[in-house]
C-alpha cells in the first residue's frame, strides 16, 4: 500500500483509533464473560467508591455472622449444661423426697447422691465452648465454680452462699448489627 507523505498522519491516527476501540472492545468481551468489570479499583471510575463501600459493608455483615453464630453456640452449650442441672436437681428431689420415710438406706443413699451431685455440678457450672468458661461472666479465662474449699455441712437455709463462685457479674453480650 503506497501512502502519501501529506496523509500518513491520518493514517496513523485511523491506525491507532482502530486499535484503542479493537481494544477497548476485547476488554468489553473479556468483562461480559467473566462478570468483572476490572481487576483493579481503577477500571471502576467514579464507582469505585461505591464498591469499596460495599464490600466494607459485606465484610461487616460476614463479621455480624460469625459473632451471632459463635453467640448460638454458646448458648445452645449453656442450655445443655442447664439442662442437665436440672436434671440432677430433679433426681436430688428425688432422692430427698425418698429418704423422709426415714429408712436409713435411703438416707445414705440421698446423701451419697448429693456428694456426687455436687461433683457433678461443679463440672457443669464449669462448662466450656471455644476455650471460655460459659458461667463465667467477663472472667471467661476462670473456672467460675470452685467447691474444694465449699463445707455443704455449714449451710445456711435463709442466706445463700456463694463463695464457692470465682467468676463476675458481667451479662455477655454480642453486637449483631450496626444498631
Amino acid at each position: 500500500m503506497l501512502m502519501r507523505v501529506a496523509t500518513f498522519a491520518q493514517s496513523d491516527q485511523m491506525i491507532s483509533s482502530a486499535l484503542r476501540l479493537q481494544a477497548a472492545m476485547a476488554n468489553e468481551q473479556v468483562q461480559e464473560s467473566s462478570g468483572l468489570q476490572s481487576e483493579d479499583f481503577g477500571g471502576y471510575g467514579s464507582g469505585a467508591g461505591r464498591v469499596i463501600n460495599l464490600q466494607v459493608s459485606v465484610t461487616r455483615a460476614q463479621s455480624y455472622i460469625d459473632a451471632s453464630n459463635l453467640a448460638d453456640n454458646k448458648v445452645q452449650a449453656m442450655y445443655s449444661a442447664v439442662g442437665s442441672v436440672t436434671d440432677i436437681i430433679t433426681q436430688l428431689r428425688t432422692q430427698l423426697s425418698a429418704a423422709t420415710t426415714g429408712s436409713s438406706t435411703a438416707t445414705a443413699s440421698a446423701i451419697n447422691y448429693a456428694q456426687q451431685a455436687m461433683s457433678q455440678m461443679q463440672g457443669l457450672l464449669n462448662t466450656q465452648y471455644d476455650g471460655e468458661y460459659v458461667f463465667s461472666g467477663a472472667r471467661t479465662d476462670t473456672a467460675p465454680a470452685d467447691l474444694s474449699s465449699f463445707d455443704a455441712g455449714t449451710g445456711s437455709l435463709t442466706t445463700s452462699d456463694i463463695s464457692y463462685y470465682k467468676g463476675d457479674s458481667e451479662i455477655a453480650s454480642v453486637r449483631v448489627s450496626d444498631s
